[in-house]
């Protein structure tokens, strides 16, 4: 899938631009990266994966140029409880 079409696939569920939110799963950042296209750079969201190569490819490409929105990956199994540590936000 193109990115213009996940942006277009979720556009319906982003009200308006801004706003803190989460991609549960988020992989290598492909819909995270079409949610920040929407979100602005009002925006901030937490990309969540369990698998420690999807989320250093993440962080390569955050390298490789700025998103439209803040993009926060951290590494979470979301079938465990989730802990948000402020220390480690930024």
């Amino acid at each position: 899938m193109e990115h213009h079409e996940m942006v277009t696939l979720i556009r319906g569920g982003v009200p308006e631009p801004g706003g803190v939110w989460a991609d549960l799963g988020a992989g290598t950042g492909n819909f995270t990266w079409a949610l920040a296209e929407l979100l602005g750079p009002a925006g901030a969201i937490y990309a969540l994966d369990r698998d420690a190569r999807a989320i250093a490819a993440q962080q390569a490409r955050l390298r490789s140029g700025p998103p439209l929105a803040t993009i926060i990956p951290r590494p979470a199994d979301v079938l465990r409880p989730l802990v948000y540590h402020p220390s480690t936000a930024s």
